[in-house]
Protein backbone atom coordinates (compact mmCIF):
# COMPACT_ATOMS: atom_id res chain seq x y z
CA UNK A 1 0.00 0.00 0.00
CA UNK A 2 1.44 3.70 -1.15
CA UNK A 3 1.91 6.23 1.45
CA UNK A 4 -0.98 7.35 4.06
CA UNK A 5 -2.66 3.97 2.60
CA UNK A 6 -4.22 1.01 5.40
CA UNK A 7 -6.65 -1.78 5.44
CA UNK A 8 -10.42 -0.37 6.71
CA UNK A 9 -11.97 -1.53 9.71
CA UNK A 10 -12.85 -5.47 9.67
CA UNK A 11 -10.45 -6.05 6.70
CA UNK A 12 -8.38 -9.01 6.51
CA UNK A 13 -6.36 -11.37 4.68
CA UNK A 14 -8.12 -14.70 4.18
CA UNK A 15 -6.24 -18.16 5.40
CA UNK A 16 -3.18 -19.01 3.65
CA UNK A 17 -2.89 -15.54 2.03
CA UNK A 18 0.54 -13.83 2.01
CA UNK A 19 2.85 -11.43 0.40
CA UNK A 20 5.11 -12.09 -1.46
CA UNK A 21 9.01 -11.64 -1.08
CA UNK A 22 10.24 -8.30 -1.07
CA UNK A 23 6.23 -6.36 -0.72
CA UNK A 24 6.73 -4.23 2.12
CA UNK A 25 4.21 -1.68 3.36
CA UNK A 26 5.51 1.90 3.42
CA UNK A 27 5.51 4.60 5.62
CA UNK A 28 2.14 5.57 7.17
CA UNK A 29 0.38 2.53 6.40
CA UNK A 30 -1.32 0.14 8.99
CA UNK A 31 -3.61 -2.23 9.96
CA UNK A 32 -6.95 -0.85 11.11
CA UNK A 33 -8.90 -1.39 14.99
CA UNK A 34 -9.97 -4.83 14.36
CA UNK A 35 -7.93 -6.38 12.14
CA UNK A 36 -6.74 -9.78 12.54
CA UNK A 37 -4.52 -11.94 10.82
CA UNK A 38 -5.87 -15.91 9.97
CA UNK A 39 -4.60 -18.80 10.78
CA UNK A 40 -1.39 -20.18 9.26
CA UNK A 41 -1.24 -16.60 7.38
CA UNK A 42 2.40 -15.22 7.54
CA UNK A 43 5.11 -12.82 5.98
CA UNK A 44 6.96 -14.26 3.88
CA UNK A 45 11.04 -14.18 3.69
CA UNK A 46 12.54 -10.23 2.90
CA UNK A 47 9.59 -8.54 3.80
CA UNK A 48 9.52 -5.93 6.21
CA UNK A 49 7.84 -3.32 7.42
CA UNK A 50 8.73 0.52 7.10
CA UNK A 51 9.25 3.45 9.66
CA UNK A 52 6.37 4.44 10.67
CA UNK A 53 4.12 1.76 9.90
CA UNK A 54 2.35 -0.42 13.14
CA UNK A 55 -0.96 -2.02 14.03
CA UNK A 56 -3.46 -0.39 15.77
CA UNK A 57 -5.69 -1.72 19.33
CA UNK A 58 -6.52 -4.88 19.68
CA UNK A 59 -4.94 -6.13 15.94
CA UNK A 60 -2.89 -9.25 16.85
CA UNK A 61 -1.29 -12.16 14.62
CA UNK A 62 -3.57 -15.68 15.23
CA UNK A 63 -2.50 -18.56 16.24
CA UNK A 64 0.47 -20.35 14.33
CA UNK A 65 1.51 -17.14 12.29
CA UNK A 66 4.26 -15.50 12.53
CA UNK A 67 7.26 -13.88 11.11
CA UNK A 68 9.57 -15.99 8.65
CA UNK A 69 13.40 -15.82 8.58
CA UNK A 70 15.05 -12.82 8.02
CA UNK A 71 12.13 -11.20 8.48
CA UNK A 72 12.15 -7.67 10.56
CA UNK A 73 10.37 -5.02 12.37
CA UNK A 74 12.24 -1.70 11.38
CA UNK A 75 13.32 1.01 13.64
CA UNK A 76 10.98 2.98 15.67
CA UNK A 77 8.25 0.79 14.46
CA UNK A 78 4.75 0.96 16.19
CA UNK A 79 2.30 2.79 16.71
CA UNK A 80 1.70 6.58 18.80
CA UNK A 81 3.32 6.71 22.44
CA UNK A 82 7.24 5.82 21.64
CA UNK A 83 6.43 2.66 18.91
CA UNK A 84 6.04 -1.04 19.93
CA UNK A 85 2.94 -3.32 20.09
CA UNK A 86 -0.21 -1.46 21.69
CA UNK A 87 -2.23 -2.07 24.82
CA UNK A 88 -3.23 -5.98 24.70
CA UNK A 89 -1.63 -7.07 21.93
CA UNK A 90 0.53 -10.62 21.92
CA UNK A 91 1.52 -13.47 19.82
CA UNK A 92 -0.71 -16.41 20.76
CA UNK A 93 0.55 -19.77 21.28
CA UNK A 94 2.77 -21.01 19.30
CA UNK A 95 3.77 -17.78 17.62
CA UNK A 96 7.16 -16.32 18.13
CA UNK A 97 10.19 -14.44 16.28
CA UNK A 98 12.03 -17.13 14.06
CA UNK A 99 15.79 -17.79 13.69
CA UNK A 100 17.66 -14.65 13.45
CA UNK A 101 14.60 -12.04 14.00
CA UNK A 102 15.58 -9.11 16.73
CA UNK A 103 12.96 -6.54 17.57
CA UNK A 104 15.01 -3.03 16.69
CA UNK A 105 16.02 0.00 18.80
CA UNK A 106 13.28 1.92 20.91
CA UNK A 107 11.06 -0.92 19.88
CA UNK A 108 8.89 -2.51 22.80
CA UNK A 109 5.78 -4.45 24.47
CA UNK A 110 3.28 -1.86 26.01
CA UNK A 111 1.34 -2.51 28.98
CA UNK A 112 -0.09 -6.11 29.08
CA UNK A 113 1.78 -7.16 25.91
CA UNK A 114 3.52 -10.35 26.68
CA UNK A 115 4.70 -13.98 24.80
CA UNK A 116 2.04 -16.06 25.44
CA UNK A 117 2.93 -19.97 26.72
CA UNK A 118 5.29 -21.56 24.59
CA UNK A 119 6.69 -18.35 22.91
CA UNK A 120 9.94 -17.49 22.58
CA UNK A 121 13.15 -15.91 20.75
CA UNK A 122 14.59 -18.80 18.97
CA UNK A 123 18.49 -19.28 18.59
CA UNK A 124 20.41 -16.29 17.68
CA UNK A 125 17.67 -13.72 18.29
CA UNK A 126 18.01 -10.74 20.76
CA UNK A 127 16.71 -8.04 22.09
CA UNK A 128 18.52 -4.84 21.01
CA UNK A 129 19.03 -1.74 22.49
CA UNK A 130 16.92 -0.34 24.66
CA UNK A 131 14.33 -3.04 24.35
CA UNK A 132 12.28 -3.30 27.39
CA UNK A 133 9.09 -4.94 28.93
CA UNK A 134 6.84 -2.03 30.16
CA UNK A 135 4.56 -1.94 33.01
CA UNK A 136 2.56 -5.53 33.54
CA UNK A 137 4.70 -7.07 31.06
CA UNK A 138 6.56 -10.76 31.71
CA UNK A 139 7.44 -13.85 30.46
CA UNK A 140 4.91 -16.58 30.58
CA UNK A 141 5.17 -19.86 32.34
CA UNK A 142 7.76 -21.89 29.94
CA UNK A 143 9.24 -19.29 28.00
CA UNK A 144 12.16 -18.59 27.81
CA UNK A 145 15.45 -17.39 25.96
CA UNK A 146 16.70 -20.03 23.85
CA UNK A 147 20.50 -21.05 23.71
CA UNK A 148 22.41 -18.18 22.34
CA UNK A 149 19.77 -15.41 23.09
CA UNK A 150 20.77 -12.60 24.91
CA UNK A 151 21.05 -8.73 24.88
CA UNK A 152 23.07 -7.29 22.91
CA UNK A 153 26.71 -5.60 23.86
CA UNK A 154 26.51 -4.17 27.28
CA UNK A 155 24.69 -6.77 28.65
CA UNK A 156 22.92 -6.72 32.11
CA UNK A 157 19.59 -5.31 32.82
CA UNK A 158 19.74 -1.78 33.43
CA UNK A 159 17.47 0.92 34.37
CA UNK A 160 16.46 2.24 30.65
CA UNK A 161 16.89 -1.36 29.44
CA UNK A 162 15.16 -4.63 31.05
CA UNK A 163 11.70 -5.47 32.91
CA UNK A 164 9.95 -2.47 34.45
CA UNK A 165 7.94 -2.43 37.35
CA UNK A 166 5.59 -5.04 38.42
CA UNK A 167 7.23 -7.29 35.31
CA UNK A 168 8.38 -10.59 36.11
CA UNK A 169 9.95 -13.81 35.06
CA UNK A 170 7.43 -16.47 35.83
CA UNK A 171 8.32 -19.89 37.27
CA UNK A 172 10.43 -22.04 34.59
CA UNK A 173 11.84 -18.78 33.11
CA UNK A 174 14.90 -18.74 32.27
CA UNK A 175 17.84 -16.85 29.80
CA UNK A 176 20.40 -18.71 28.41
CA UNK A 177 21.28 -22.29 28.83
CA UNK A 178 22.26 -22.86 32.80
CA UNK A 179 21.60 -19.77 33.90
CA UNK A 180 18.37 -18.25 35.55
CA UNK A 181 16.76 -16.29 37.92
CA UNK A 182 15.21 -18.13 41.18
CA UNK A 183 11.46 -18.51 41.58
CA UNK A 184 9.94 -15.25 42.50
CA UNK A 185 12.77 -13.33 41.89
CA UNK A 186 12.28 -10.00 39.82
CA UNK A 187 14.25 -6.81 38.08
CA UNK A 188 12.82 -3.80 38.83
CA UNK A 189 15.78 -0.49 39.37
CA UNK A 190 19.50 -1.28 39.47
CA UNK A 191 19.36 -3.44 43.05
CA UNK A 192 18.41 -6.08 40.33
CA UNK A 193 17.01 -8.35 43.06
CA UNK A 194 13.40 -8.12 44.53
CA UNK A 195 12.89 -8.29 48.41
CA UNK A 196 14.82 -11.65 50.17
CA UNK A 197 14.97 -13.35 46.75
CA UNK A 198 18.27 -14.96 45.86
CA UNK A 199 20.46 -15.18 42.97
CA UNK A 200 20.49 -18.86 41.51
CA UNK A 201 23.49 -19.77 39.30
CA UNK A 202 24.63 -22.69 37.64
CA UNK A 203 28.07 -21.46 37.09
CA UNK A 204 29.46 -24.48 35.01
CA UNK A 205 26.92 -24.32 32.54
CA UNK A 206 27.02 -20.25 32.85
CA UNK A 207 30.22 -20.52 31.61
CA UNK A 208 31.82 -18.70 34.98
CA UNK A 209 35.58 -19.42 36.00
CA UNK A 210 35.56 -22.17 38.80
CA UNK A 211 32.34 -23.64 37.58
CA UNK A 212 33.86 -27.05 37.84
CA UNK A 213 34.19 -26.10 41.85
CA UNK A 214 30.98 -28.18 43.64
CA UNK A 215 31.29 -25.40 46.80
CA UNK A 216 29.82 -23.30 44.57
CA UNK A 217 26.26 -25.16 44.15
CA UNK A 218 26.16 -24.32 48.16
CA UNK A 219 26.22 -21.16 50.16
CA UNK A 220 30.19 -20.86 50.92
CA UNK A 221 30.84 -21.86 54.09
CA UNK A 222 32.95 -18.98 54.80
CA UNK A 223 30.71 -16.12 54.56
CA UNK A 224 28.74 -16.60 58.02
CA UNK A 225 28.02 -14.48 61.00
CA UNK A 226 30.82 -13.42 63.26
CA UNK A 227 31.40 -16.68 65.48
CA UNK A 228 29.57 -19.38 63.41
CA UNK A 229 25.83 -19.68 62.65
CA UNK A 230 23.47 -19.47 59.79
CA UNK A 231 24.94 -18.11 56.21
CA UNK A 232 24.04 -14.18 56.34
CA UNK A 233 20.40 -13.57 54.62
CA UNK A 234 21.44 -11.07 51.68
CA UNK A 235 24.86 -13.59 50.96
CA UNK A 236 23.09 -16.81 50.63
CA UNK A 237 23.02 -17.26 47.10
CA UNK A 238 26.09 -15.44 45.96
CA UNK A 239 28.67 -18.31 45.40
CA UNK A 240 32.17 -16.79 45.72
CA UNK A 241 34.56 -17.18 43.05
CA UNK A 242 37.76 -15.76 44.87
CA UNK A 243 38.13 -14.86 48.33
CA UNK A 244 41.90 -14.00 50.16
CA UNK A 245 42.62 -14.84 53.53
CA UNK A 246 40.93 -13.68 56.81
CA UNK A 247 42.51 -11.02 58.83
CA UNK A 248 44.67 -11.69 61.29
CA UNK A 249 46.00 -11.05 64.67
CA UNK A 250 46.00 -7.99 64.96
CA UNK A 251 42.85 -7.00 63.11
CA UNK A 252 43.38 -3.85 61.30
CA UNK A 253 41.62 -0.70 62.42
CA UNK A 254 40.23 0.47 59.26
CA UNK A 255 39.28 -2.07 56.51
CA UNK A 256 39.56 -0.23 53.45
CA UNK A 257 36.49 -1.77 51.24
CA UNK A 258 37.37 -0.85 47.12
CA UNK A 259 34.72 -2.10 44.33
CA UNK A 260 36.24 -2.48 41.08
CA UNK A 261 35.48 -3.45 37.93
CA UNK A 262 37.59 -6.44 36.51
CA UNK A 263 39.30 -4.62 33.53
CA UNK A 264 40.26 -1.59 35.84
CA UNK A 265 43.70 -2.94 36.62
CA UNK A 266 45.63 0.17 36.44
CA UNK A 267 43.07 1.95 38.83
CA UNK A 268 43.47 -0.91 41.29
CA UNK A 269 47.42 -0.88 40.94
CA UNK A 270 47.46 3.05 41.64
CA UNK A 271 45.15 2.33 45.06
CA UNK A 272 47.79 -0.17 46.62
CA UNK A 273 50.65 2.03 45.05
CA UNK A 274 48.90 5.45 47.09
CA UNK A 275 45.99 5.44 49.63
CA UNK A 276 45.60 1.82 49.41
CA UNK A 277 48.64 0.26 50.41
CA UNK A 278 48.46 -1.61 53.85
CA UNK A 279 49.92 0.25 56.32
CA UNK A 280 50.03 1.44 60.07
CA UNK A 281 49.36 4.84 60.70
CA UNK A 282 50.73 5.96 64.38
CA UNK A 283 49.61 2.56 65.40
CA UNK A 284 46.36 1.45 63.57
CA UNK A 285 46.85 -1.09 60.98
CA UNK A 286 44.63 -0.84 57.96
CA UNK A 287 43.82 -3.48 55.15
CA UNK A 288 42.52 -3.27 51.83
CA UNK A 289 40.26 -5.48 49.77
CA UNK A 290 38.54 -5.55 45.91
CA UNK A 291 35.54 -6.68 45.13
CA UNK A 292 34.49 -7.74 42.02
CA UNK A 293 32.30 -9.45 39.82
CA UNK A 294 32.91 -11.53 36.54
CA UNK A 295 33.75 -9.86 33.40
CA UNK A 296 31.85 -9.28 30.74
CA UNK A 297 34.66 -8.70 28.37
CA UNK A 298 35.81 -11.49 27.70
CA UNK A 299 37.75 -14.81 29.05
CA UNK A 300 41.17 -13.15 28.91
CA UNK A 301 40.25 -10.51 31.06
CA UNK A 302 38.70 -13.56 33.49
CA UNK A 303 42.27 -15.04 33.44
CA UNK A 304 44.16 -11.84 34.12
CA UNK A 305 42.01 -11.34 36.98
CA UNK A 306 42.46 -14.98 38.46
CA UNK A 307 46.12 -14.23 38.59
CA UNK A 308 45.91 -10.88 40.00
CA UNK A 309 43.84 -12.29 42.86
CA UNK A 310 46.98 -14.92 43.31
CA UNK A 311 49.69 -12.63 43.00
CA UNK A 312 48.01 -9.84 45.42
CA UNK A 313 45.72 -11.48 47.61
CA UNK A 314 43.41 -8.68 48.02
CA UNK A 315 41.23 -9.66 45.20
CA UNK A 316 36.87 -10.73 46.35
CA UNK A 317 35.03 -11.80 43.45
CA UNK A 318 31.67 -12.84 43.56
CA UNK A 319 30.00 -15.15 40.64
CA UNK A 320 27.49 -12.47 39.80
CA UNK A 321 28.26 -10.30 36.18
CA UNK A 322 30.00 -7.20 36.89
CA UNK A 323 27.25 -4.53 35.18
CA UNK A 324 26.31 -1.28 37.00
CA UNK A 325 23.45 -2.62 38.35
CA UNK A 326 25.07 -5.09 40.00
CA UNK A 327 26.95 -2.65 42.16
CA UNK A 328 24.68 -3.27 45.20
CA UNK A 329 25.27 -7.12 45.24
CA UNK A 330 29.04 -6.78 45.27
CA UNK A 331 28.66 -3.93 47.71
CA UNK A 332 27.19 -6.25 50.23
CA UNK A 333 29.57 -9.13 49.24
CA UNK A 334 32.26 -6.75 50.52
CA UNK A 335 30.34 -5.96 53.99
CA UNK A 336 29.27 -9.27 54.30
CA UNK A 337 33.28 -10.71 53.97
CA UNK A 338 34.27 -7.92 56.33
CA UNK A 339 31.96 -9.57 58.89
CA UNK A 340 32.52 -12.86 58.64
CA UNK A 341 36.06 -12.51 57.64
CA UNK A 342 37.74 -9.79 59.69
CA UNK A 343 35.48 -9.62 62.51
CA UNK A 344 37.87 -7.53 64.72
CA UNK A 345 37.97 -4.41 62.11
CA UNK A 346 36.88 -1.68 64.22
CA UNK A 347 36.04 0.66 61.16
CA UNK A 348 35.29 -0.70 57.11
CA UNK A 349 35.45 2.22 54.70
CA UNK A 350 33.85 1.56 51.04
CA UNK A 351 35.59 4.01 48.46
CA UNK A 352 35.24 3.57 44.50
CA UNK A 353 38.47 2.71 42.63
CA UNK A 354 38.12 6.25 41.56
CA UNK A 355 38.79 8.04 44.40
CA UNK A 356 41.56 9.37 46.31
CA UNK A 357 41.37 8.78 50.62
CA UNK A 358 43.52 10.50 52.79
CA UNK A 359 43.83 7.75 55.24
CA UNK A 360 46.22 9.30 57.74
CA UNK A 361 43.65 12.38 58.17
CA UNK A 362 40.72 9.71 58.07
CA UNK A 363 42.46 7.49 61.32
CA UNK A 364 43.51 10.72 62.95
CA UNK A 365 39.34 11.73 62.94
CA UNK A 366 38.43 7.62 63.72
CA UNK A 367 41.20 7.39 66.49
CA UNK A 368 40.43 10.22 67.54
CA UNK A 369 37.74 9.69 70.03
CA UNK A 370 37.72 9.24 73.82
CA UNK A 371 34.15 7.08 73.58
CA UNK A 372 34.33 5.68 70.26
CA UNK A 373 30.96 6.26 68.49
CA UNK A 374 29.42 2.61 68.48
CA UNK A 375 27.14 3.05 65.11
CA UNK A 376 29.08 4.97 62.80
CA UNK A 377 27.83 5.90 59.42
CA UNK A 378 29.86 8.74 58.41
CA UNK A 379 30.34 10.37 55.17
CA UNK A 380 29.33 13.28 52.80
CA UNK A 381 25.28 13.51 53.55
CA UNK A 382 22.49 14.00 50.21
CA UNK A 383 19.73 15.67 51.27
CA UNK A 384 16.19 15.45 50.15
CA UNK A 385 17.38 13.56 46.70
CA UNK A 386 14.02 12.87 44.52
CA UNK A 387 13.91 9.10 43.53
CA UNK A 388 14.35 8.93 39.28
CA UNK A 389 10.65 8.40 38.00
CA UNK A 390 11.69 8.57 34.28
CA UNK A 391 11.62 4.99 33.19
CA UNK A 392 14.56 5.41 31.01
CA UNK A 393 16.89 7.21 33.63
CA UNK A 394 19.58 5.30 34.70
CA UNK A 395 18.03 5.13 38.35
CA UNK A 396 14.74 5.07 37.49
CA UNK A 397 13.09 4.08 41.01
CA UNK A 398 9.06 2.85 39.95
CA UNK A 399 6.56 4.54 42.33
CA UNK A 400 5.17 0.84 43.24
CA UNK A 401 8.94 -0.04 44.28
CA UNK A 402 9.21 3.21 46.34
CA UNK A 403 6.67 5.92 47.15
CA UNK A 404 7.92 8.47 49.06
CA UNK A 405 8.82 11.69 47.46
CA UNK A 406 12.42 11.63 48.54
CA UNK A 407 15.01 9.28 50.13
CA UNK A 408 15.97 9.90 53.42
CA UNK A 409 19.69 11.28 54.09
CA UNK A 410 22.43 9.01 52.90
CA UNK A 411 25.76 9.07 52.38
CA UNK A 412 27.52 9.38 49.00
CA UNK A 413 28.76 6.09 47.39
CA UNK A 414 32.08 7.93 46.64
CA UNK A 415 33.36 7.02 49.90
CA UNK A 416 31.88 6.12 53.64
CA UNK A 417 32.60 4.35 56.56
CA UNK A 418 31.17 2.00 58.87
CA UNK A 419 31.61 1.00 62.57
CA UNK A 420 31.59 -2.88 62.37
CA UNK A 421 27.70 -3.28 64.43
CA UNK A 422 26.29 -0.87 62.05
CA UNK A 423 27.90 -2.76 59.13
CA UNK A 424 26.09 -6.48 61.07
CA UNK A 425 22.84 -4.25 61.12
CA UNK A 426 23.07 -3.31 57.23
CA UNK A 427 23.41 -6.60 56.60
CA UNK A 428 20.88 -7.87 58.82
CA UNK A 429 17.81 -5.46 57.08
CA UNK A 430 18.96 -5.60 54.14
CA UNK A 431 17.05 -8.47 52.83
CA UNK A 432 13.84 -6.34 54.14
CA UNK A 433 14.70 -3.17 52.39
CA UNK A 434 13.19 -2.04 48.59
CA UNK A 435 15.90 -2.82 45.91
CA UNK A 436 16.49 0.66 45.22
CA UNK A 437 19.39 1.82 43.44
CA UNK A 438 22.10 2.88 43.24
CA UNK A 439 24.12 1.45 45.88
CA UNK A 440 24.72 4.14 48.15
CA UNK A 441 20.75 5.15 47.99
CA UNK A 442 20.38 1.26 49.48
CA UNK A 443 23.29 1.51 52.13
CA UNK A 444 21.37 4.51 53.60
CA UNK A 445 17.71 3.06 53.20
CA UNK A 446 19.66 -0.04 55.28
CA UNK A 447 21.33 2.20 57.68
CA UNK A 448 17.94 4.24 58.40
CA UNK A 449 16.05 0.77 58.47
CA UNK A 450 18.28 -0.03 61.46
CA UNK A 451 18.03 3.30 62.83
CA UNK A 452 21.77 4.45 62.27
CA UNK A 453 21.11 6.88 59.40
CA UNK A 454 21.96 10.48 59.39
CA UNK A 455 19.84 12.85 61.63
Amino acid sequence: AADGGGIANGGGFAKGLGIANGAGIANGAGFAKGLSIANGVGFAKGLGIANGAGFADGAGFANGAGFAKGVGIARYVGPANGGGFANDVGFANGAGFAKGLGIANGAGFANGGSFAKGGGFASDAGNANAVGFANGGGIANDAGFAIGAGLAAGAGIANAAGIANAAEIANGAKIANGLHIANSASFANAAGIAGSAQIAINAAAAGIPGGDNPALSAPPPNLTAPAGGAPLPVLAGIPVLASPPGCGTPSPFLLLLVPSAPAHFAQRQAVRDTWGGSGDFGGLPTRTLFGLGVPVEGEAVGAAVQEEARRHGDVLQGAFADTYANLTPKTLLLLGWAAARCPGARFVLKADDDSFVHVPGLLSLLGGWRTPPRRLYLGRVHWRVRPERDPRGRHHVPAALYPPAAFPPYCSGSAYVLSAPAVLAVLEVAPRVPPVGPEDVFVGLCARRASRGPP
